[in-house]
């Protein structure tokens, strides 16, 4: 397997300085699941890559304002390599709890290559994104 690409309706999850993406505090909880749930479905049962990844992410927002691509981009990455190590399961959002590993990779300090952008589409409801992760 070289990498595999999945597409999610609505906005990606954002990390912020002041929340981890995995927080009970952070208004993306649904975001998050709904990235891993894609993922993990995408990676049908292999196990997360380990070296030499690349990463290629395209949104599609309705507005300019809809969020940061880095925040994104950010956020997509905490999403797909797990929870901190240092973080108990009862400080997660009680969907991800006993779901909280890696899925595409490890740790993102393997990443050795992320392409990202961020387009405008027209229309209520258009907002999607696509993963593609892989060696």
């Amino acid at each position: 397997m070289h990498g595999v690409t999945f597409t999610v309706k609505g906005l990606p999850p954002r990390k912020n300085g002041a929340n981890s993406v995995w927080s009970k505090k952070n208004p993306d909880g649904k975001r998050l699941e709904k990235l891993r749930e894609a993922a993990t479905k995408a990676m049908d049962g292999h196990a997360p890559f380990t070296s030499q990844i690349y990463l290629r992410f395209d949104v599609r927002v309705t507005k300019v304002d809809a969020g940061d691509l880095d925040t994104f981009v950010a956020g997509v990455c905490d999403g797909l390599q797990g929870k901190p190590k240092s973080m108990s399961e009862d400080k997660l959002p009680e969907k991800l709890r006993g779901n909280c590993g890696p899925i595409a990779f490890e740790d993102d300090s393997a990443v050795m290559s992320i392409c990202a952008s961020k387009t405008i589409v027209s229309g209520a409801g258009k907002e999607s994104y696509t993963v593609t992760v892989g060696v």
